[in-house]
């Protein structure tokens, strides 16, 4: 969603977005050690002035600061797999970045 508004001959962009990734299955069908991963909505929000010139904003991603497992490396099967006597550490989580805010800047030529 965004707004753009008036501000004299300048501009004030409001923007939201949500971003909703289903529920993903690593492997087809769950076979050979896949597994589902849960579902979740990432939200982000900016806000920027605008002139002919350059643009200043303020911008904030993953706002409440959402934890949610994006991927994984191999599959449960690796899951603590030990090899003479050792654990392999094949499997992995993939998670999203947590809450950040900033300033980003433009410069028209």
């Amino acid at each position: 969603m965004t707004y753009d508004f008036p501000i004299g001959a300048n501009s004030m962009v409001l923007g939201w977005t949500a971003t909703y990734t289903g529920g993903i299955y690593t492997r087809p069908g769950l076979r050979g050690g896949g597994e589902r991963l849960p579902s979740y909505v990432m939200h982000r929000a900016n806000v920027t002035y605008k002139t002919d010139a350059y643009e200043i904003g303020l911008f904030a991603n993953n706002i409440f600061d959402k934890y949610a497992v994006t991927g994984v490396s191999n599959d449960l099967t690796r899951y603590g797999l030990v090899n003479d006597g050792i654990v392999s550490r094949y499997y992995a989580r993939s998670v999203a970045q947590p809450r950040v805010i900033g300033i980003e800047g433009r410069v028209k030529f």
